[in-house]
């Protein structure tokens, strides 16, 4: 037999920045809409393995105000998983797959002071080392590109009972 497994997913994040009523260049009006569909099929190749292909679709639509341009991107993210069982108890599993991730609005647009504290020596033994300003300024990356991964994940399990003594359970990973 075959199993399926599949969804699909949709997010849309807006932001808009004013201050007393005016626009507020530091943080401009945009919209970022993430679409996102997977299937991944178990089949039982016999009692013993199984193969798990899978494909995720990831897209994203950035869409800001005045000057900054529009961008889109779509992303193809394959993976591919096993499960063997060679024994009673015993199970060798893999598993290959790509990851996508938007950037945020925060992350691409984000100008100016967040916040700033009073000043803190760097040493309090050595005034001469200088001082912590404490100001945290967010820098704008209108480029940013999105964060993309492969993972790849192997491993044995063990899972028995009645190994040492009757009544007892081992479980191994």
């Amino acid at each position: 037999p075959i199993n399926l497994v599949y969804g699909v997913e949709i997010v849309r994040d807006e932001q808009t920045g004013t201050r007393n009523g005016a626009d507020k260049l530091q943080f401009p009006d945009a919209s970022i809409t993430s679409y996102a569909g997977f299937a991944e099929a178990t089949i039982n190749v016999t009692p013993e393995l199984a193969i798990m292909p899978g494909v995720r679709v990831d897209r994203f639509e950035l869409n800001p105000s005045g000057a900054l341009a529009d961008r889109n991107e779509t992303e193809f993210l394959p993976r591919f998983g096993f499960s063997w069982r060679p024994v009673k108890g015993v199970q060798i599993y893999g598993n290959a797959a790509r990851a996508f991730r938007a950037p945020s609005l925060t992350e691409l647009y984000s100008d100016d002071m967040h916040f700033a504290t009073p000043g803190s020596p760097l040493d309090p033994a050595d005034p001469t080392q200088g001082v912590f300003t404490g100001v945290n300024t967010f820098i704008p990356a209108p480029d940013l590109l999105p964060e993309k991964s492969d993972q790849f994940e192997f491993g044995i399990r063990y899972s028995g009972s009645n190994v040492i003594q009757t009544g007892d359970k081992l479980s191994v990973s």
